[in-house]
C-alpha cells in the first residue's frame, strides 16, 4: 500500500494520519519527508512503522484509547475537567502523542536508568524535552549519581539515535532537507516569539531571562512554565504539560479564550496565555525571591552532600 493512493485524513486522527503515513512509507523503502506535513525526528519514525504494520482504524481508535487512559492516568478525578483543556482535545483529537511524554515525568524524579530511559525517549521530540529536562539537568551534574544517570540517558540516547541509520541510510539528510520548513512551523507555539511586532533581541532577551529562572528555581511547575513561555518550538497543544501548573479553574477558560482571539487575529500570539497564566500562577504560589533563594541553598546542599558521599570501588 502506498501512502500517496490513500485519500487525507481530514477529521479525527489528522495528525496520527501524517504519523501513520510516515511509517508507511517507510515500511515501503520510500522517502517519508516527502510526505506533506512530516517532519518528525528519524527516531520517531521507527515508531510509526510500526504503528503502520495495522490498519488506519485500528490505529485510531488505539491512539485515542490510550490518549484518554493517558488523561485518567495524569489526573484522576479530575480528568473530565481537564478533557476541556483546549490542548487537551486537540491531542486527542487530532491523536498527537504529546499526553505519553507527560507520563515519563515521574520517571525523571526517580533517577538512576529509569530517569536515563526517560531522557532518551524525550530524545524523540525535542521541543518537549526542551521544556521538562533542564530543570532535572542541573541538578543531575551536580552530584555523582547524577552524572551517572546524565551518562546513561547519553549512551542510551546515541543508541536510539543510531538506529534509524540501521533501517534506511539517506533517512537523516532526507529529515534535514525538511528540517528548515519543520523549524518555522514550529516558531509560531504558543510562546512570547510569536510576538512578531517586537525586535528579536527583546524576545530573545527576555526568553534568556525565562531560560535563567527555569534552570535556578527549586520548583518544577515554574521551571516548565518559564520555558514554555520562552521557547520558540513549543506547540500550543504541548502545553498539556503545563496542566499541574496551574488549576483547572484557570487554564481551562484561559485556553478557550487563547482560541476564540487566535481566531479572530489570525495568529498563534493569544495561546502564549496559557504558559503565561500558569508561569504567573506558579510564581504566586511561591515567590519570586524566596524561589531563588531556595534554590540557592538547595544547589549548595547538593555540592556538600555530594562532597560526604563515599568514594565506590568501580569493578
Amino acid at each position: 500500500m502506498d501512502w500517496a493512493d490513500l485519500p487525507p485524513i481530514t477529521g479525527p486522527g489528522f495528525d496520527l494520519d501524517i504519523m501513520w503515513r510516515s511509517g508507511l512509507a517507510l515500511l515501503n523503502g520510500q522517502n517519508p519527508y516527502a510526505l506533506p506535513g512530516a517532519a518528525y525526528p528519524p527516531a520517531m519514525l521507527l515508531l510509526f512503522a510500526v504503528l503502520a504494520l495495522l490498519p488506519w482504524s485500528v490505529v485510531l481508535w488505539t491512539v485515542t484509547g490510550l490518549n484518554v487512559m493517558a488523561l485518567v492516568a495524569l489526573k484522576g478525578r479530575s480528568a473530565l475537567v481537564w478533557l476541556a483543556f483546549v490542548p487537551v482535545l486537540h491531542v486527542i483529537v487530532s491523536g498527537q502523542v504529546s499526553l505519553f511524554f507527560v507520563l515519563l515525568i515521574p520517571l525523571l524524579w526517580k533517577g538512576g536508568w529509569r530517569a536515563a530511559v526517560a531522557v532518551a525517549l524525550f530524545t524523540l521530540k525535542p521541543q518537549l524535552a526542551i521544556v521538562a529536562l533542564p530543570f532535572f539537568v542541573v541538578r543531575w551534574m551536580l552530584t555523582a549519581d547524577g552524572r551517572w544517570t546524565l551518562a546513561k540517558a547519553a549512551t542510551i540516547s546515541i543508541g536510539i539515535l543510531l538506529l534509524p541509520l540501521a533501517v534506511r541510510p539517506t533517512l537523516y539528510s532526507e529529515y534535514l532537507a525538511v528540517s528548515g520548513a519543520a523549524t518555522a512551523y514550529k516558531w509560531a507555539g504558543a510562546g512570547i516569539w510569536n510576538a512578531t511586532a517586537l525586535p528579536t533581541w527583546l524576545l530573545a532577551a527576555v526568553g534568556a531571562a525565562l531560560g535563567l529562572l527555569a534552570l535556578i528555581t527549586n520548583r518544577y511547575p515554574v521551571s516548565r512554565s518559564a520555558l514554555a513561555l520562552g521557547a520558540p518550538m513549543f506547540s500550543y497543544y504541548d502545553t498539556v504539560f503545563l496542566m499541574d501548573c496551574g488549576p483547572a479553574w484557570l487554564l481551562v477558560p484561559v485556553s478557550w479564550a487563547a482560541l476564540g482571539l487566535s481566531h479572530a487575529v489570525g495568529s498563534y500570539l493569544p495561546f502564549a496565555g496559557i504558559p503565561l497564566a500558569a508561569f504567573v500562577w506558579t510564581l504566586a504560589a511561591g515567590g519570586f525571591n524566596g524561589q531563588v533563594l531556595r534554590s540557592a541553598r538547595w544547589l549548595e546542599g547538593a555540592r556538600r552532600r555530594d562532597a560526604r558521599a563515599p568514594v565506590r570501588e568501580v569493578r
